[in-house]
């Protein structure tokens, strides 16, 4: 498996989505939200997470989303599988608040996309 999928992404937003009270979304290579907590989102475009998936940012504090086409104030953070990027992850909410949970679901998808591949 090369690209993020959507049933793993829905899968680890079912699991990680209980332990947190922020919203999750998972984006697709494209940016491209394919998982969220907030199932209204699921579809939309996401500038930012476009931007780190084909960019070199390891980590992206928003802490004004209305500046960018379908983005809410939080930290986005790549999506890595065997050394590509496939996808992101953010965590809305006030940046300082949300960065450190963002860095866990980073690792744990990470990790949970490496033993289902």
């Amino acid at each position: 498996m090369g690209l993020l999928d959507n049933f793993l992404a829905e899968k680890f937003i079912k699991k990680a989505g209980e332990s947190t009270e922020y919203n999750i979304n998972i984006m697709d290579e494209k940016g491209v939200i394919i998982a969220s907590k907030d199932a209204e989102r699921i579809g939309n475009f996401h500038e930012v997470a476009y931007w780190i998936i084909h960019g070199d940012e390891e980590i992206i504090d928003v802490p004004d989303g209305g500046k960018y086409l379908g983005v809410k104030p939080g930290v986005m953070l790549p999506i890595e599988h065997r050394g590509k990027r496939t996808g992101a992850i953010g965590v809305t909410g006030e940046p300082d608040e949300v960065r450190d949970i963002a860095k866990v679901m980073k690792f744990a998808i990470e990790t949970m996309y490496e033993f289902e591949s």
